[in-house]
């Protein structure tokens, strides 16, 4: 009995390894048998979002507007000072619509400039991007912000 036992344990061993091999060789032959979905992430080739303001309010914007309706101010002490300033900034736009991972790529040297433009975008919501049908995060969205003194 003893020996029937070890030979049904060894046979049924020698069978799991035997489907296990097989299953890992499948995958290669027949890839599509084992599609899982997956939310893939999308590098997107680079979308500038471009704002150009006048001490009047917002001349141009070029790119996606942001859904939830926000708006940017030229900073009054600016007005004031009668300063003019260019903020370059990169946000990632989640499968959500949020921003994210904000930060400014090139300094006006102002920062009530800089400080209005970033609160501007971490601010936004937009509509995702979408591969397929299914929402992705798209990486790195530019965005210039050109504050200018009425022309």
């Amino acid at each position: 009995m003893a020996e029937l036992y070890h030979l049904l344990k060894m046979f049924f061993s020698a069978l799991l390894l035997l489907i296990s091999y097989i299953g890992s060789i499948g995958q290669f032959l027949y890839p599509w048998g084992h599609k899982a979905e997956h939310k893939k992430e999308v590098v997107s080739p680079v979308r500038i979002e471009r704002l150009i303001l006048s001490q009047d309010g917002l001349i141009l914007s070029l790119g996606g507007r942001p859904l939830n309706g926000i708006s940017i101010e030229y900073p009054k002490s600016m007005i004031q000072a009668g300063k003019e300033g260019k903020v370059s900034l990169s946000c990632d736009i989640e499968e959500t619509g949020v921003t994210s991972h904000c930060h400014i790529t090139q300094s006006s040297g102002e920062e009530s400039f800089d400080a209005e433009s970033l609160q501007y975008v971490r601010q936004a919501h937009y509509k995702p991007k979408l591969n397929h049908g299914i929402a992705v995060k798209e990486y790195a969205r530019q965005y210039l912000f050109q504050f200018q003194k009425e022309q």
